[in-house]
């Protein structure tokens, strides 16, 4: 009995061919949120945030060194593939965490390589969906591939890149805009989004707060008429998707959460900023967005901190399902 219980734990390629790509959508809202946490003296979360969500991206990379016909088959789904990109974005954000515990210097070639990652994927994403395209099979976490260059934006002050990416933010509002029409379109004239992929809706949030934050981070003079545009679709898209937690953390657990962490994670830092900027130019506004801050804070920590807990289980037993036998209950 002794035997079995310090046996070594084997893990296989097999092991890593079920991870999904949901791992490194939690962790981009964890990684996002424990820097914001971190911000705010709480250490300990930032460095736990960001080893987990390196782990994560590691897993990832393995699971495609070690399945690339897989992953390939994956990255050419219209929803699933749509989550490959934020393997890219989360190393962007990893960035910053390495730059500041490294040097400066390492941290910028973890962004522009998590930036390389990012465009590769998207790539490979959209060229599928245009080769069969169909208004049918487009979804909200389309945002993720077409917008997701704007966390380059977002994550360039740990790496003092501010003004180079000021490019990104330019460039992902602009298709943010356009995307937005079209998936308006596609509801109004192909239905609903289907019932078993409404989660993705959670992402509806995500590209008006990322562009809001990027914008923040890379301008000290914000344009009055584009922050007109941003504010409110982030502050509605938010809210409306408030509206949905209830009902999807009535679900059993599944990877299929991940779109609820990132938008929720990325329009508190949004906010934040926005509050920052509001108070430099003594603005009255800025004691409401400072609460509206701490109020985002609160709902996004509950729900993506119940989230990777769910997610630590789930891949637990997705890794060790085969040597659990070796482990005491």
């Amino acid at each position: 009995m002794i035997t079995r219980l310090i046996s070594p734990i084997k893990l296989t390629r097999h092991h890593f061919s079920n991870i999904p790509i949901a791992i490194t959508g939690i962790s981009l809202g964890f990684i996002t949120l424990g820097n914001l946490w971190g911000d705010l003296g709480s250490y300990w979360l930032k460095y736990f945030a960001n080893i987990f969500s390196a782990v994560a991206v590691i897993l990832m990379l393995l699971k495609i060194f070690l399945h690339p016909k897989k992953c390939y088959k994956e990255m050419q789904h219209h929803m699933t593939g749509s989550f490959y990109p934020t393997i890219g974005m989360t190393l962007m954000v990893f960035s910053n965490f390495v730059a500041s515990t490294v040097n400066l210097t390492a941290g910028r070639w973890i962004w522009w390589i998590g930036i390389c990652i990012f465009i590769v994927l998207a790539v490979v994403f959209m060229i599928a969906q245009i080769k069969n395209f169909s208004w049918h099979n487009v979804l909200p976490s389309w945002f993720v591939p077409l917008v997701g260059i704007g966390v380059a934006a977002v994550s360039s002050g740990g790496v003092q890149m501010n003004d180079f990416a000021s490019n990104f933010f330019y460039i992902a509002f602009f298709i943010y805009l356009m995307a937005l029409i079209g998936l308006i379109y596609r509801i109004v004239t192909h239905g609903n989004i289907p019932d078993d992929k409404k989660l993705t809706l959670a992402i509806i949030a995500a590209p008006a707060s990322v562009c809001l934050a990027g914008y923040m981070a890379t301008t000290q003079t914000p344009s009055t008429i584009i922050l007109a545009i941003l504010v409110p679709l982030a502050l509605v898209s938010t809210f409306y998707v408030y509206t949905l937690i209830p009902k999807f953390l009535r679900i059993p657990f599944h990877p299929g959460l991940a779109p609820l962490t990132f938008p929720l994670a990325v329009g508190t830092v949004a906010v934040q900023r926005l509050s920052n900027y509001l108070a430099s130019i003594n603005s009255s506004l800025a004691g409401l967005f400072n609460q509206l801050f701490y109020i985002e804070l609160f709902v996004a920590t509950l729900v993506i901190g119940y989230i990777v807990y769910k997610l630590l289980f789930l891949l637990f037993n997705t890794l060790f399902k085969d040597n659990r036998e070796l482990i005491p209950h």
